[in-house]
């Protein structure tokens, strides 16, 4: 499948750029959870206990990309580990898939703390692996 295979491009060279920035962090890709062998593209283990998940698609991030995050951090939850954020790595997104990372962020928040943490990533900006913004 070309998009699979394009995929993997970005992630291994998503990995790669996240290698150089923190050489500390154990990176691994293909992370699998729940018993149906689902497979988180990328995961940060961060030498401070943060856990991050990436998810990269090569077109328009999509709702059920969130979705897909949000598998993935329950799957990470029940084997006892905790993420600490989910980033959607794509080309572009819109101002309505911002808004929803949002409310899913205030939908799984406890005496106002996030407990879920999802973030929009543009793929490919200069500040790709610094950037923490949600817009477009």
């Amino acid at each position: 499948n070309a998009f699979r295979d394009c995929e993997r491009a970005m992630q291994e060279r998503w990995m790669s750029m996240l290698k150089a920035v923190t050489p500390d962090h154990d990176i691994t890709d293909e992370v699998c959870v729940w018993p149906t062998g689902t497979r988180i593209d990328v995961l940060d283990a961060g030498t401070d206990d943060s856990l991050v998940i990436y998810e990269m698609k090569v077109k328009k991030g999509e709702p059920q990309h969130l979705y897909q995050l949000l598998m993935y951090w329950d799957g990470l939850v029940h084997t006892g580990r905790q993420p600490t954020q989910a980033v959607l790595i794509v080309p572009h997104y819109t101002e309505d898939l911002a808004q929803m990372a949002e409310m899913i962020n205030k939908t799984h928040m406890v005496a106002q703390v996030i407990l879920i943490i999802f973030r929009l990533q543009p793929w490919m900006t200069k500040t790709s692996l610094r950037d923490n913004s949600v817009s477009p």
